[in-house]
């Protein structure tokens, strides 16, 4: 049993996170880390954490598959303790292979750096691939974007800075094909904003501009707006969305328009395009800031709208 300070260790939900304490898996996934680490040492904390949690579980199963504690509970805390719960277990040989670049495929690729300005602090990816991986999808992660996308559904790219012209090329294609792209943006500061809003026109045919920066960090969320992305169809129920020092975009139709600047419902700070609007059949979505699920400035509504992002993308 190990104490400490911001390791990754089990939760009660199934799954992995950052935490603090005693656990018993620490080790085990400390040790894991360190071979990651090794096999790739440019690669931040986040990093290693996104691809031990991405992995856990693909081959190695879950303990409650491979043991036979039964569940008990906890009387001084109140809540439920299993024995056996369905969480994930490690894959040291998974996890380094990719970190090395190797990538079994899955649902969804995180595609990117995550935030390289200076109001990031390299945790940003590493929670969004946790989130993603709690919804039951399987998640890849690659700072640069892998020879072959066939394996994957969805697409996020999460970067400041620009997808290159074969790059926007190839996620074309692969949205044409019948798949879908999450498309970052900012407020003007970053190289990014160039190449979402031209991958966005080429895709559904429109002739959407960069709209500004929006002077507001909680926006609306548009209950009328395409897919029922705030709630209806898709897991949670959303009416605000925190964001920091986001951008909008321009000429978005109405129906696209997921949360808009507050009081210019014109400019989207949030949009979302369905297979009837995109070439190929693909969907998209696009928001125009990058640290909207990242813990220093996230709002409380941050892990739903991740779901329901998903969701809308599958």
């Amino acid at each position: 049993m190990t104490p400490g300070c911001g390791f990754f260790g089990p939760a009660i939900c199934g799954t992995y996170h950052q935490t603090y304490g005693i656990s018993m898996a620490a080790p085990l996934v400390a040790g894991v880390a360190a071979l990651a680490r090794s096999a790739n040492p440019e690669l931040s904390a986040a990093d290693i954490g996104s691809c031990i949690v991405s992995t856990a579980g693909r081959r190695t199963g879950t303990v409650a598959e491979r043991g036979t504690v039964p569940g008990t509970g906890n009387a001084v805390l109140d809540f439920p303790v299993v024995g056996a719960p369905s969480l994930p277990i490690v894959d040291a040989e998974a996890a380094v292979k990719c970190a090395q670049g190797g990538l079994d495929g899955g649902g969804i690729l995180v595609l990117g750096a995550g935030d390289r300005t200076g109001s990031g602090d390299g945790s940003d990816l590493g929670d969004l691939t946790q989130r993603l991986t709690e919804e039951g999808y399987e998640v890849s992660t690659s700072q640069t974007m892998p020879a072959d996308l066939s394996g994957f559904d969805q697409v996020w790219h999460i970067d400041t800075q620009p997808l290159t012209g074969s790059e926007v090329d190839r996620l074309a294609a692969f949205v044409e094909s019948g798949r879908s792209v999450y498309l970052t943006g900012e407020w003007g500061c970053c190289p990014i904003d160039q190449s979402t809003i031209g991958l966005i026109n080429r895709l559904t045919g429109g002739n959407v501009g960069h709209g500004g920066e929006n002077g507001t960090n909680t926006v609306p969320v548009n209950s009328d707006a395409i897919g029922n992305i705030d709630g209806t169809d898709t897991p949670n129920q959303v009416s605000t969305l925190q964001v920091a020092t986001s951008g909008s975009l321009r000429g978005v139709p109405a129906r696209s328009i997921v949360a808009a600047v507050p009081g210019d419902p014109t400019r989207a700070v949030w949009a979302a395009w369905d297979s009837s609007q995109v070439t190929g059949g693909g969907k998209v979505v696009a928001l125009m800031d990058i640290n909207w699920f990242a813990h220093q400035y996230r709002g409380d509504t941050w892990d739903e709208v991740t779901a329901n992002i998903a969701k809308f993308l599958s």
